[in-house]
């Protein structure tokens, strides 16, 4: 990448001027994912993001959003959805995870005897 390139994509970003233009990270696997170590100075203050990969740079860029950006693209992911994967959407069954917090049956049950 050219010096220009460079000043370009740094006078883009003027938040990040102050921080290393870059590092070297670890790649490392999470369940059957890739994942990359970022390091502190480039914390994104969302939980969200959109990956691409933009083919001017060669390159995968990771952009934060906010989470009225991740609801509209979660909402138009639905939009496109073909017939057969609504129906199978439809089909899908909810499974609690997590059992409420309450008192053991047998515990319950005598408190209900003594009454």
């Amino acid at each position: 990448m050219t010096k220009k390139v460079i000043q370009k994509l740094e006078d883009r970003t003027p938040e990040r001027s102050s921080k290393a233009p870059s590092v070297i990270s670890k790649v490392f696997m999470n369940g059957g994912s890739q994942a990359v170590r970022i390091p502190a100075d480039f914390r994104f203050e969302s939980d969200r993001v959109r990956i691409t990969y933009d083919e001017k740079l060669d390159a995968v860029v990771i952009k934060q959003i906010s989470g009225e950006e991740a609801k509209m693209a979660f909402i138009e992911e639905l939009r496109n959805m073909s017939e057969e994967e609504k129906a199978e959407l439809r089909e899908l069954k909810y499974v609690k995870r997590y059992r409420k917090p309450g008192l053991h049956p047998a515990i319950e049950q005598l408190i209900k005897d003594s009454e």
